[in-house]
């Protein structure tokens, strides 16, 4: 999800540029392709097609690949435009999903360019044997990803310091980290409510570490903390289960409420709503080569957001600021760190706008997109 909505913020920042002219190839469209979506057309003026949009786990879909591949290929030669320059702009690492693509791109005359935001070598993959291949194949191309690239964005200091050497400055590797649309999040300056209204929204995943939240949300109402705690996102039928099982068991469970999966448009719009945004990951070695695509949102809402200190977090934030920045996986650091923002209400509110000014300064799609096409350009 979040990796839908960074690419779609750069899209729309993209076609603000006159010496560009994006369009999108969708590889399958995942493992959760919805029947009911539109395999191509246009979304905001970008146009976009699906290659394999049928094609499913298992060996049937081997019949399916001449097809994928022939069709990806017919749509890179109809869209090469030999009077300009032309850029595969790749999200995520190669892989066997994508290396024909890559390999005769680069022959057909396109500059390729990854963009990864994950270490590879942690990510979680599902256990049938065509996801493993997959995963294992992206493991070994990222090694060799300066034989593919023209020139590799990361979104984390730490996967630039792993992937720097594996170029071997064959090609430049420059950081991109997150953006955030703030013409579509409404910036909010005002008193907290009563009840203080928490916000937890994001995967539900491993990562996240939802259950250390709701340990320290546990707490602050036991001290008599006059919250409400709202939880929206999605995440696996097993760790939905999980939270929501840890939910019922506690005794304040009247006072979170579940908001369900909210569109891009509504979630934007809503999230000035909350009092105390929190982005309460873990330190898992995937996290910290991450960088969480909502802390950029929640700070453009200009309330004041709980943080941890993960990835380049702190290289943005500095604690009692532009943020609260908390101990990963310590749920007491959290009830510290809401408790100060309960006593101390006036501060709260310039964190707020300071973290608001953050976001301009550091996250701002446009200013994103800038960066991008200044490192496109030079290529």
């Amino acid at each position: 999800m979040a990796g839908t909505q960074l690419l779609q913020n750069l899209m729309d920042a993209l076609q603000a540029e006159v010496s560009v002219a994006p369009r999108i190839l969708v590889l399958r469209q995942g493992r959760d392709f919805a029947a009911d979506n539109p395999t191509s057309g246009v979304h905001k003026g970008v146009e976009y097609h699906t290659v394999g949009a049928g094609l499913r786990p298992g060996l049937s879909s081997v019949f399916g690949l001449p097809g994928y591949i022939r069709e990806g290929l017919g749509l890179l030669r109809r869209w090469y435009r030999p009077d300009t320059k032309n850029i595969l702009f790749v999200y995520g690492p190669p892989s066997t999903d994508n290396l024909v693509f890559v390999y005769r791109a680069r022959r057909i005359g396109y500059r390729v360019v990854f963009y990864l935001v994950e270490d590879i070598r942690v990510q979680g993959h599902a256990k049938d044997f065509f996801a493993r291949v997959k995963h294992a194949s992206a493991v070994f191309l990222t090694r060799r990803i300066g034989r593919l690239a023209d020139a590799v964005l990361v979104i984390s200091r730490r996967l630039q310091d792993q992937i720097e050497p594996l170029v071997g400055g064959r090609c430049p590797v420059r950081r991109l980290p997150i953006c955030v649309n703030l013409d579509e999040i409404p910036f909010i300056d005002r008193p907290f409510g009563s009840p203080v209204k928490m916000l937890y929204g994001g995967t539900f995943g491993d990562k996240d570490k939802v259950e250390v939240l709701l340990e320290a949300f546990e707490t602050l109402c036991s001290r008599g903390r006059d919250l409400r705690l709202e939880l929206t996102g999605r995440g696996s039928p097993e760790r939905m289960e999980a939270v929501r099982q840890r939910v019922e068991a506690m005794a304040c469970r009247d006072r979170i409420d579940w908001l369900g999966y909210l569109e891009a448009g509504e979630y934007s719009r809503r999230l000035g709503e909350f009092d105390i945004l929190c982005m309460t990951r873990g330190s898992s070695a995937f996290a910290q080569a991450g960088f969480p695509f909502k802390l950029g949102e929640y700070l453009a809402t200009g309330r004041p957001v709980v943080a941890s200190r993960v990835s380049d977090v702190t290289e943005y934030l500095t604690d009692r600021q532009d943020a609260i920045l908390i101990e990963p996986d310590n749920p007491a650091s959290i009830v510290q760190a809401v408790e100060w923002l309960l006593d101390h209400p006036d501060l709260a509110r310039q964190i707020g706008r300071a973290g608001r000014q953050t976001a301009e300064r550091c996250f701002d799609t446009r200013r994103q997109a800038g960066t991008l096409v200044e490192l496109l350009d030079s290529l």
